[in-house]
Parts: C-alpha cells; structure tokens; sequence
C-alpha cells in the first residue's frame, strides 16, 4: 500500500497516570470546583463567552438607544483581538481565517438585530442556537489541535504499522523524552514517517530556539532512543520556536546509487547530483561551484557528474587537471583545452579572462546587463582540479597570478556566463581565498578531516550544523550541499559513476561538443597561442591517443607601451592602485594587465602590499 494517510494520537493515551489517594481531604465547595472547571476548559467555552458579552451589549442598546455606539466599539474591539492573535488562535489557513470573518460579521448583524427588536426569550434562545452552530467548527478545529497529526508517506503496510507505533510511543512518552533532551516544555506538534526517516515538528517553550538543539545532538538522539549521528535539527522559518527534527530509520546510502542520466534539458536547468537522505534530489544550480573533500571522499564523483550534466547541455567547457590528467582526462575530447601544469592552468585562465573582455564588450555594445546562453554563445565553465597543485605551487609568480585570475573571473565571470567548478582535498585558507570562496554560490562538502576544514569552506562556526567532518568514512560519495534553497544541513550522496560510463559519455558527446561563440573562441586562442610556442597545439589536446604537454609561457619581458601606462598610471595616481583602477587607468584588458604587472614586479618596478600596486619604492599613502 502507498500513498499519504494522516492519522491523529492524543497526547497521553494509552499512559498510567497515578492519582493520590484522598486522605479525609475536604471537598471543595461547588462553585469553586465550578470556576476550576470553567478554567479547565476556558478555550472550549470561549463562544459562550463571546455570546454573552454580545447579548449584554444588545441588551443595554435595546433599552437605551443612544449607546448604538457600544455595539461598534464591541465589535471593533472583536476584530482587533481576531487579528492580533490569529497565530495564537490557529487562524493559519484561509479556511479558518473565512470561518472567522463569517463569525464577526453574523455576530455584529445579530447583535444589531437584537438591539433594534428588542431582547425577548425568543430572542435569547435563538442566540444560544446560532451560538452552539458557530461553535461546531471551532471545537473540532480545537480537538484536532489538541492532538499530533501523523502523515504516513509512501510505505508499505508493514512500514505503516512499524511507523505508527514508534509515532504512538513517542506521542505517549514525549513529557519524559523532553525531559531528557533538555527541551522541558516542548510540545510535539506533527509527525511525518516515510521508509527511511521520521520528521517531528516540535514547539518550544519561550526563550528556546533551535540553537538549544544543534549543540546537543547526541543527548537528542540518546532521548529518542536513535542511532548515533541520526538525528537533524532544522529551523522553521515560520516561527523561532518551532522546529523540525529528522531522525534516521534506515540508511538510503547504504548502497551506491547508480547515474540516471543527465538532468539537464537546457543550458540553465539545475543538475541532479543525488538523493538526500528523505529522497528528495540535491539540486545544484548554475553558479560558481566549490568542491571540499579530503582524499578518497568521492568529490571526484561529484565532479564527473557536473561535467557528464555540463557537456550533454551544451555547455562549452576548458578545464585544468593537475593531477596529470588522470581525473578530467576521459572528458578531454569534449573539452576546448584542457592544461596539465600549473603554468599551463595559468595560461589557460588568461584565456578565458580574455573571453569574459570579449563578452563585456558585446554585451555593452547591445546595452544588456547579462548573458544569455545560447547555442552560438553557450556558457562557459571551468572545471579545475586539484586547486591546491594551482594556488600552493613554488614558484611565486605562477602562484599569484593564478589567485589574481581565479579572483577576477570568480568576481566577474557570472554576469558574462563564465563559471568555475573548483575541487581541491586541502580546504585552507591560503588554497582558496576568502575572496574565491565568498563569490563561490555554490559549495559540496564531502568528508573532511576536521572541523575547522568545514568552516574554512562554509564560514566560521558553521561546522556546529554541518558537519561533513563526522561523515563516516565508509560513506564515500556523501556530501553536504549549501547552496541557494538548500541552507538546511541535509545529507546527500552522489551518484556512482564509474570508468566506462565516463568513456562512453565522453565518446558519444565529443563529436557535437559545444564551441564558444566565434569571436571568443578567436580572442581565447590568439592569448594562448600567443603565450606558447610552436606547435601551437591547444592546452593538454589528445593527438593520436596521447596528450601533448605543452612548453611553458615565455618569460620574455612585457611589451614597452604597456609597461610604459601601467607605470604612467602609477605615477599621476601618487598612490598605491588596485587591480580594477588599473584597468580603468590604462584600458588595457584583464589579461594583458596581470601579465605584464607579475613581469613589472620581477623587474623590481613594481610592488604589490594589501592588493595595492606601488611603484618601486613604494609610496607611504594607502
């Protein structure tokens, strides 16, 4: 059987509850035990009391016609209380939000009605009718709320029964497991089972917020009698108090998932990179791509799937493997270059800062603001791997340069269509800056050796909630995803791609591989061929089986008329420029620019403090 059943459990049934013995104990008197009971159930006789108040009122305007006024003020007064404290009142749905305006306007034609006719028994006994009428719907809606809704979702029979007793238990104990989680007060609101996991919706006492939860997991799954490092805890963004807390019945993970294909039918659709834990697709959608894992974690895997989604959508695609090839090197023939070194790396993102001057100026010369992918003009991503091969290598200029590129294209690249997908295993502050990953929409965890790693990527603290540092080693694919509409900590696992799926991806997709629009894919080889020598032969491009490595950039100096307004440019400024007061100093472009100030600093004519250039000696102004 599947399918969605909702079910409702009183909280406390089915539970012994000790009542003490009286002991010669004096009765109360009658009416006190009458206005105990009145309490009690205060909520229940509040149409009753809003009935009196409004015949009372009916009552004094029919025997003095000139408080007409009172009849208004009473219903005004209504109205205020209603919307003020409709959250309180469980006046969430339009159902009940009609329901109530019906009550207030019968209310005020009555009441009107009453006063103009005058308060007869006839009068007041229809009142007490109409009364109990209106009432009907309001007590159902209480005693439904009064009890914890249990949606079942999709399972078997067998499931069913196995759900609704661990729901039924956990109804019947909650007072003791709130207790033991450190949450007193706590009322559990809603219940949703399906094959692998449980969601319960709880309500916590004032001054309490999921904060209280995320720092004690551990007790939290203790409590609810779980498996360690099963529970989630996520925020409601409807109310502080209220969250939602997902506890691991079965593990969907405990089996690689196989690769269904591309998800993708457009240059612009997200990519499916796997299943969550509750089933539901890890969608990652177009924007610049961190990829964090240690060794053996599987961030390869999830970077194979973003490229096999990438090239079948018609992407045009340059990537960098400094792992000698043997990670991108399948994709290699779908690819415009592919660099091997990380002078190569360097050279190939001069290239494609190239493509982003050339897309600029298009887009100026048509007054738009942003590209639009196009089969002519489609987007261009980046893949890079290993990061750290690119940013930590020896030589200082190539280490440097690279940063600068990977900034500039990172900060300007998504209004031009031009995105990086960026894996490294050494997730440190000096392997990706802080500038790279600010601008980096898109993050994937995967298992990371500590903490600190974690908030090196995703930001300080937030390793409390994600923590990829806990993913069990045994896992390997699983991920945490933070990116736009997934700011929750949800644990996914990428889909298995192996060798010959790659293979057979590749060879069938490279003969129709997009190309970048032609004068970008002009602009783009003119830089590289410009930068190596004969043959000019792209970047890493397989001939006859095997991969050309290319020479190295030539170190000849920096054409004289641009050093010439770089250096002029310096000197009427008096100051230390950055890199984007530069560009607009000289008009050179992006590419030409760094080239020529890593030349200028080698010659000791130029000094770079605080992503400032100076001239040499630098001045004293900043």
């Amino acid at each position: 059987m599947t399918g969605t059943t909702t079910i409702y459990l009183k909280p406390g049934a089915g539970r012994a509850k000790a009542v003490p013995a009286r002991r010669g104990k004096r009765r109360r008197p009658a009416h006190v035990e009458a206005g105990r009971a009145a309490w009690r159930y205060r909520v229940e006789l509040t149409p009753f009391g809003i009935a009196l108040v409004l015949w009372t009122v009916a009552v004094q305007v029919s025997r003095h016609p000139d408080r007409v006024w009172l009849v208004v003020l009473t219903i005004a007064i209504l109205v205020v209380l209603v919307r003020a404290r409709a959250s309180r009142l469980g006046l969430n749905r339009r159902s009940h939000r009609c329901y109530a305006a019906a009550v207030i306007v019968m209310a005020a034609g009555w009441t009107t009605a009453v006063a103009v006719m005058g308060s007869t028994r006839h009068a007041f006994a229809i009142h007490l009718v109409l009364t109990g009428l209106l009432a009907v719907p309001w007590w159902r809606w209480r005693a439904i709320r009064a009890k914890v809704a249990v949606e079942l979702i999709g399972m078997a029979a067998t499931q069913r029964r196995r759900a609704i007793n661990r729901a039924a238990g956990l109804v019947r104990d909650w007072e003791a497991v709130a207790l033991a989680a450190k949450i007193p007060g706590s009322r559990l609101q809603t219940i949703k089972a399906d094959a692998y996991s449980m969601t319960l919706t709880v309500v916590l006492r004032h001054g309490s917020t999921a904060d209280d939860l995320t720092g004690n997991l551990r007790r939290l799954e203790s409590a609810l009698d779980a498996g360690p490092r099963s529970a989630r805890v996520e925020e409601d963004r409807s109310h502080a108090r209220k969250v939602r807390i997902r506890v691991m019945v079965a593990d969907p993970h405990t089996k690689p998932v196989t690769f269904p294909g591309p998800s993708m039918t457009s240059q612009t659709d997200p990519i499916d990179l796997g299943p969550y834990e509750d089933g539901t697709p890890a969608l990652l959608r177009v924007h610049h791509t961190l990829i964090a894992g240690m060794s053996d974690s599987g961030k390869s895997g999830g970077l194979n799937v973003i490229i096999h989604n990438l090239v079948a959508a018609g992407w045009a695609l340059a990537g960098a493997d400094l792992k000698y090839g043997l990670e991108l090197g399948p994709w290699t023939e779908t690819f415009i270059a592919t660099a091997m070194t990380p002078q190569q790396a360097v050279n190939l993102l001069q290239g494609v800062v190239t493509v982003m001057d050339v897309r600029g100026a298009q887009l100026k010369r048509q007054g738009k603001r942003k590209w639009t992918a196009t089969p002519e003009g489609p987007y261009f991503g980046i893949p890079i791997d290993e990061l750290a091969a690119l940013t930590k290598v020896s030589d200082v200029r190539t280490r440097e340069q690279a940063t600068l590129l990977l900034e500039d294209i990172a900060a300007r690249g998504r209004a031009l269509g031009v995105f990086l997908i960026i894996a490294t295993q050494y997730p440190l502050a000096d392997v990706v800056s802080s500038i790279l990953r600010g601008q980096c929409g898109n993050k994937l965890v995967y298992a990371l050796e500590r903490s600190k790693h974690v908030d090196v990527v995703l930001g300080d603290g937030m390793s409390k909630t994600w923590r990829a540092h806990e993913i069990d080693d045994t896992r390997q694919g699983s991920f945490y995803l933070r990116a736009r509409g997934a700011k929750t900590p949800k644990l996914a696992r990428t889909y298995w791609l192996d060798d010959p799926q790659i293979a057979h991806a590749a060879a069938r997709y490279a003969p129709d591989a997009a190309q970048l629009e032609p004068e970008a894919m002009e602009a783009f080889f003119t830089v590289l061929n410009a930068l190596v020598p004969e043959p000019r032969i792209p970047l890493g491009k397989v001939v006859d089986g095997h991969v050309i490595d290319t020479p190295a950039a030539d170190d000849s100096p920096a054409p004289e008329p641009a050093a010439i307004a770089i250096l002029a440019a310096l000197a009427q400024a008096g100051e230390g420029l950055t890199r984007t007061d530069l560009l607009a100093a000289t008009g050179l472009s992006a590419s030409t620019l760094y080239r020529h100030l890593a030349d200028l600093r080698d010659a000791g004519l130029l000094t770079n403090r605080d992503r400032r250039w100076f001239s040499a000696p630098p001045t004293q102004a900043e």
